[in-house]
């Protein structure tokens, strides 16, 4: 029922912001042992980054609707 009086813009599923998601297993499986250590720091550092998007998606959108009270 509330969902009724929330705007149509707001009703929505949060999507991935940026590349696709890469399937880590996969990777790892085709490189040597000692890649893997380099490539798991870069998927966390691609991870970190896209977790730092989101959040800043979700402050503008705070900031947008708190400042339009």
């Amino acid at each position: 029922m509330a969902d009724k009086e929330l705007n149509p813009w707001l009703r929505w599923q949060p999507w991935h912001i940026g590349d696709p998601a890469v399937l880590l297993e996969s990777i790892l499986s085709q490189v040597e042992v000692g890649q893997r250590q380099q490539i798991t720091a870069l998927y966390l550092d691609s991870i970190t980054a896209s977790l730092q998007a989101n959040l800043k998606f979700v402050q503008g959108i705070r900031s947008v609707l708190g400042g339009g009270q």
